[in-house]
């Protein structure tokens, strides 16, 4: 599926798997997403993976999105808590995409701020006000085109290294 030059925004309904598969590599700028996160968070579909088996779902789709975007892949995704246990199968996640498939994962992850829902996680579950936003991408790709991290207008107050402007 090629995607003109021209061509500024398309909405394409169906099976992300299924779709990717007919992109172009590199045909796209950006990706962001948000998966169903485990069990959890399963946006009214019948979704219930959990641990290796969520893991195992997510890699073919991070991959191929890593594959037909040209820049940075943003996944919205954080592990639950069972049985007042946190689940780092994110973790396990990133691991693997980075061991096994060749993909960098970073800077570091970013931070989606929203309101906490006081108690949604049960009596002993703290509010979380955040969820991580993982990047990813393809070596070949970094840095983006588009990235320019200079953008706040001026130079660095301190060379790398330097003093701490924060910490005096």
């Amino acid at each position: 599926m090629t995607v003109s030059s021209q061509e500024t925004n398309r909405l394409i309904c169906g099976d992300c798997l299924e779709v990717m598969r007919r992109l172009d590599d590199l045909s796209v700028r950006l990706t962001l997403t948000s998966p169903p996160y485990e069990d959890c968070r399963s946006y009214g579909m019948d979704f219930n993976l959990t641990g290796q088996a969520w893991v195992d779902w997510m890699i073919p789709r991070v991959a191929e999105m890593c594959r037909v975007t040209a820049g940075l892949v943003f996944v919205n995704m954080a592990g639950k808590v069972r049985n007042y246990s946190y689940q780092p199968v994110v973790e396990w996640l990133v691991a693997d995409l980075t061991r096994h498939h060749g993909l960098v994962c970073g800077p570091a992850p970013y931070c989606f701020y929203r309101s906490g829902i006081p108690g949604s996680g049960g009596k002993h579950y703290h509010r979380r006000d955040w969820e991580p936003v993982y990047a990813f991408a393809r070596t070949d790709c970094l840095p983006p085109s588009w990235s320019d991290n200079k953008a706040t207008g001026h130079p660095p107050r301190w060379a790398p290294g330097g003093e701490m402007s924060y910490r005096l």
